[in-house]
């Protein structure tokens, strides 16, 4: 239930009903914290930062990811590890800080790669580098690593990542 109510949560989100949004993650966060479900709870904290940074919150999305981050450290969730960076650079590239954002996506990538070498975290990751390399006029970079990204993405059959990764290489 608590899983239902956070993809629900997500759903939402992603249809702008910001409102409904947060009542299903509270909803969530509450039945994880029950049943004393720390990833549950880690995972309802990164949604929410991911949720406020895209609500333009980016002061409290950023403290809400930093808990994550280090719940999940202090937890040894490696896959909440690297999305609370995942998500950390996604706030720094919205303040246009480029190289918080570039570090923050390279230390993930590097622990995604340890996690999962052929993950989903891994073409999500390489397209976000490639996007900072955009924007701060480095094509070729941005072009290499969008191709190791597309690799992966369509090793493992993910079509929006794999849209996404072209873009990107149309962009460079």
């Amino acid at each position: 239930e608590a899983n239902f109510s956070l993809n629900l949560s997500i759903a939402l989100a992603k249809l702008g009903r910001f409102e409904q949004a947060d009542q299903e993650l509270s909803r969530s966060r509450a039945l994880f914290g029950e049943r004393g479900h720390s990833r549950g709870k880690i995972q309802t904290r990164l949604c929410l930062g991911q949720q406020l940074r895209i609500q333009g919150d980016l002061r409290g999305a950023e403290s809400h990811l930093s808990g994550a981050l280090s719940e999940a450290e202090e937890h040894g969730f490696e896959r909440e590890h690297v999305i609370g960076l995942e998500y950390l650079g996604d706030v720094a590239l919205d303040r246009y800080d480029n190289q918080t954002a570039i570090e923050r996506y390279d230390q993930a990538l590097l622990l995604a790669e340890k996690l999962a070498p052929e993950g989903d975290l891994i073409p999500e990751l390489c397209r976000r580098i490639a996007e900072v390399h955009v924007r701060i006029g480095e094509p070729n970079r941005a072009l290499i690593t969008c191709e190791r990204g597309l690799r992966v993405a369509r090793r493992i059959n993910d079509r929006f990542e794999e849209a996404a990764t072209c873009r990107v290489m149309a962009m460079a």
